[in-house]
């Protein structure tokens, strides 16, 4: 087990004490070459490091001037250590980074792992919320780890790596990090106008009132209490503005301080107070007159409001109306529909568009869309249908509010995103709105 390092070293002597040279052979066959003709030292440095594991042969000629042949010395042996194995470098940079919070409940496990001799490497995955964290893989080749499904919202894990070579079964266990997952999102606030009276958790509400649903606690509240404002008819639709104010379309004449409103006008409402004190003020949005709007098919009945400005419309049948760039503008009961212009009581339109094609969501062709509300950061519009319904494959009534996820080239991907029954909404849903 001699060190790979190691040098040759000897003694000679003469009997009259002549002055000595000595010619050097070494090597790993024997008898071993020459590797030095003479040199006056008594000692000899191999070139680099010698192999491992291999045994060497060497052999010494003393010489004076009188001998030039000299005399040898026997053929001398030694074998070098056996190769030495380190064990792997312990896991690095880890990612998630250790100690970090907010990190979504989607996410993987990376890191980075080497070896002093560059041998193959597999690493043992320990993973939890306990510390130290279990064992979820014994052994696997890449350096990630994907944990099946999602992880918990607002929880701390634990996770270790150990890697490990063919020398080093039991591997170089990285330290223990951890991180901690971002909190749930809160989930938003869902406002109602059921289509008749009844008991929604524990409150009469009647078609003239908005009922608001904390979508985390799951409690409901009266927002809009109508009858404290003079409102006798049912509301078909709503929307927010972004100061708080609430768009109103009633299903028939509504008589306010401000004017009568029909079905096809939308009344603002500035609320100096909401819930069972509701309190505010009536004022014009849009006249329905002013733009074209007169045939019982044209009754707005579902409602949106646009951070541009744009109003979302979508009506009870057929529309048609002039656009002022000429030309007539059609639509139909399952599109959504936005609007451009002034508002006010002399209401002018600038231009009509299509914002959402019924027609290129499979189903909605034949159904005719109550309620609207748009994620402007996502693009996803928030629906109900009126009756019973299946679009894209998802089934329904009114009591229901299903999503439509942009899927590209104007088509729609739908999922059910509210179902009424399962959250103590049993009354068809008038209008809605999302905040």
């Amino acid at each position: 087990g001699v060190a790979v390092t190691t040098g040759l070293s000897w003694t000679g002597s003469d009997p009259e004490n002549d002055p000595l040279t000595y010619e050097v052979r070494f090597g790993t066959a024997n008898p071993p070459p020459q590797v030095v003709a003479s040199q006056g030292a008594t000692s000899y440095d191999p070139p680099g490091n010698l192999a491992n594991a291999t045994t060497y042969y060497w052999q010494i000629v003393a010489k004076d001037a009188t001998h030039p042949g000299g005399t040898p010395g026997p053929v001398w042996s030694f074998t070098t250590v056996a190769p030495v194995n380190n064990p792997p470098n312990a896991p690095a940079n880890p990612n998630p980074a250790d100690g970090a919070t907010g990190v979504a409940v989607t996410t993987g496990l990376s890191w980075t792992g080497s070896d002093p001799e560059n041998d193959p490497l597999t690493y043992e995955v320990r993973f939890g919320t306990a510390n130290p964290p279990p064992q979820v893989v014994a052994g696997q080749g890449t350096t990630s780890y994907d944990p099946p499904g999602n992880l918990a919202n607002a929880t701390t894990y634990y996770w270790q790596i150990v890697a490990k070579d063919a020398a080093h079964p039991g591997g170089t266990p990285g330290p223990v990090w951890s991180f901690t997952t971002a909190s749930p999102p809160a989930s938003p606030l869902l406002y109602v106008t059921p289509t008749k009276s009844g008991t929604v958790g524990g409150i009469t509400v009647t078609p003239q009132d908005i009922l608001s649903r904390d979508g985390t606690t799951g409690t409901w509240a009266m927002y809009f209490k109508g009858s404290n404002v003079g409102v006798t008819k049912p509301i078909q639709a709503f929307a927010f503005l972004p100061g708080g104010d609430i768009l109103l379309v009633f299903k028939a004449n509504q008589s306010t301080p401000a004017g009568t409103f029909t079905p096809w006008d939308v009344v603002r409402f500035h609320p100096t107070a909401t819930g069972t004190n509701t309190a505010g003020t009536f004022s014009w949005y849009f006249d329905g007159s002013d733009v074209g709007l007169s045939t019982s098919a044209e009754k707005i009945d579902a409602l949106d409001a646009l951070a541009d400005g744009r109003l979302l419309i979508s009506t009870a049948g057929s529309l048609s109306v002039l656009n002022p760039s000429g030309g007539t503008f059609k639509a139909q009961d399952e599109d959504l529909v936005s609007f451009t212009g002034t508002f006010g009581e002399a209401t002018t339109v600038a231009s009509w568009g299509i914002y959402l094609d019924g027609t290129a969501v499979p189903g909605m062709k034949a159904e005719d869309l109550s309620g609207a509300h748009v994620d402007e950061a996502t693009g996803d519009v928030y629906a109900t249908i009126l009756g019973s319904f299946n679009i894209g494959g998802v089934g329904g009534n009114d009591k229901d509010v299903i999503k439509l996820h942009p899927s590209g080239g104007g088509t729609y991907t739908v999922t059910m995103y509210w179902r009424g029954s399962l959250n103590g909404f049993n009354l068809n849903i008038g209008g809605f709105e999302m905040q």
